[in-house]
C-alpha cells in the first residue's frame, strides 16, 4: 500500500447484515471470527435478503471497548434501506473520514498489509489526524473475495 490518503466528508449511510464481537487479538489466532463471519455471510445467501440495488460489501468496525486493544464490534453486509428479519443495520455518519486505497490483488494479502500499514502511519506522532475510533468502514471493490484483483477502501473517522 501506497502512502496514499485523502480526508473526505461522507453522507449518512445504512449498511444491513450480520455482525460478531472481535478483538485484533483474536483475530490473531485460529479463533478468529471475521472470516468466518464473511463464510456464512456468502454460503447462507444473506446478500439475496438484503434488498438493495448495490451489492457491494461495506465492512465496519465500531463499538471500540478500548481504542485498536480491545473489543470491538465487526459488521458486513449492503447498504439498504430495509432491515429483513434476522439480520440487523448500523449506521455510518456522517462525517470527515480518512480514505486509504489498499493495493490490488489477493484480499487475503492486500488487507492485513494495508492495516498493518494504516497502522504504522497513524501511530505516528508527527501524523496531522488522530483516529477517533467511532466508527471506521472498509467498502471492498470486488465481484469476488477470490478475486486476484480485489482492492478495497479503508475510511477511518477521525477527530
Amino acid at each position: 500500500m501506497n502512502e496514499q490518503w485523502e480526508v473526505i466528508e461522507i453522507s449518512e449511510m445504512q449498511v444491513v447484515g450480520v455482525n460478531t464481537t472481535t478483538s485484533n487479538e483474536v483475530e490473531a489466532t485460529e479463533q478468529g471470527r471475521i472470516v468466518p463471519l464473511h463464510r456464512e455471510f456468502i454460503e447462507q445467501n444473506l446478500s439475496d435478503l438484503i434488498q438493495s440495488d448495490d451489492k457491494r460489501i461495506f465492512a465496519v468496525y465500531d463499538q471500540y471497548s478500548d481504542l485498536e486493544h480491545g473489543e470491538y464490534r465487526y459488521f458486513i453486509g449492503h447498504c439498504a434501506e430495509t432491515i429483513p428479519e434476522g439480520l440487523s443495520a448500523v449506521v455510518i455518519p456522517k462525517g470527515r473520514y480518512l480514505r486509504f486505497s489498499s493495493e490490488r490483488g489477493i484480499l487475503s494479502d492486500i488487507l492485513p498489509e494495508a492495516w498493518k500499514n494504516i497502522w504504522r502511519l497513524t501511530s505516528d506522532p508527527n501524523f496531522e489526524y488522530s483516529r477517533s475510533f467511532e466508527l471506521d468502514f472498509e467498502f471492498h471493490n470486488y465481484e469476488s473475495s477470490d478475486s486476484l484483483d480485489a482492492q478495497v477502501e479503508i475510511y477511518l473517522s477521525i477527530d
